[in-house]
């Protein structure tokens, strides 16, 4: 947890689905972004019941770490995690503007 922690001290930002919190950054400046953003919490919580429904079965890939080894995901869990990827990244396009239109966007500020 201390590797965790560390990297939040340089820019990691943690959503937690199961308390429903964002563990964010403590870098200077990103606190102020993310409040006056929409709240990527709510844009992930069609998703909560999804996972739970999932966690809860008792063939789920999800719900067993053998059974995702033996089996790899099932195409329900795999399906609800690419739309959860898919709304976390348009999220953070929607904030990053022209640094997140390319994988090397960055390079135009340094």
């Amino acid at each position: 947890m201390n590797e965790v922690k560390d990297a939040m001290t340089e820019g990691l930002s943690v959503v937690n689905l199961n308390q429903g919190k964002l563990l964010m950054t403590k870098e200077k400046g990103i606190k102020t972004i993310v409040e006056q953003s929409p709240a990527p919490i709510q844009q992930l919580f069609p998703f909560k019941d999804r996972l739970e429904v999932l966690r809860d079965s008792g063939d789920s890939s999800l719900a067993s770490f053998s059974t995702f080894l033996k089996n790899g995901l099932s195409r329900e869990a795999l399906v609800t995690l690419d739309a959860i990827r898919n709304g976390i990244k348009a999220y953070v396009k929607g904030f990053a503007g022209d640094i997140a239109l390319s994988n090397d966007g960055w390079r135009q500020y340094g």
